[in-house]
């Protein structure tokens, strides 16, 4: 069956099936399906963090500490939003966690903080400006993330050209010999 996705006017998607019958999907629905961990210590911020996510259609945990959000990241949450300054620890910490399990990060921090934030791969938000930002860094950070993945996977299909180019001139390659 072809599919193609398209943007409609109403900010969903429509997925075009074959025989040209669209089925609308809002992607509302499509969002309620992503996890988000969210480290907050201080409860002002998490509370306005959360109410913003849920109201995005995240399913949420919430903590307060550098080792309870250590636990829930094995969990492998669809991206993880954290303040700077956990207590002994810092958020930097969580990122990199985070990113040995290829999870998207944001780092609520002081715009003293954006450069440093950025340098650890992960996208910078102002607490300032959480309401008005969150799902704007919400959508970068899972679309660097999926563009990143997508150049790891075609990163290795050039690393296979080789192996075709062998094949399909009817030599035996390398690879061949190894299998």
């Amino acid at each position: 069956m072809d599919r193609a996705w398209t943007n409609d006017k109403c900010g969903g998607m429509s997925l075009l099936l074959d025989g040209g019958a669209f089925a609308l999907l809002d992607h509302r629905d499509l969002m309620s399906h992503r996890t988000a961990l969210l480290v907050a210590p201080n409860k002002s911020l998490s509370t306005a963090l959360s109410n913003s996510l849920r109201r995005a259609g995240y399913r949420l945990t919430v903590v307060g500490t550098f080792d309870a959000a250590k636990r829930v990241l094995n969990r492998h949450p669809d991206v993880l939003i954290t303040e700077l300054k956990l207590a002994e620890y810092n958020g930097l910490q969580l990122v990199l966690r985070g990113q040995t399990l290829g999870i998207p990060s944001i780092v609520v921090a002081d715009k003293t903080f954006e450069h440093e934030v950025e340098q650890f791969g992960a996208a910078w938000l102002s607490p300032e400006t959480v309401g008005e930002e969150l799902e704007l860094t919400l959508g970068r950070a899972l679309d660097e993330a999926a563009a990143s993945s997508v150049g790891l996977w075609s990163a290795g299909i050039e690393a296979d050209a080789p192996r075709a180019t062998a094949v399909a001139a009817g030599e035996d390659s390398f690879f061949d010999v190894l299998h």
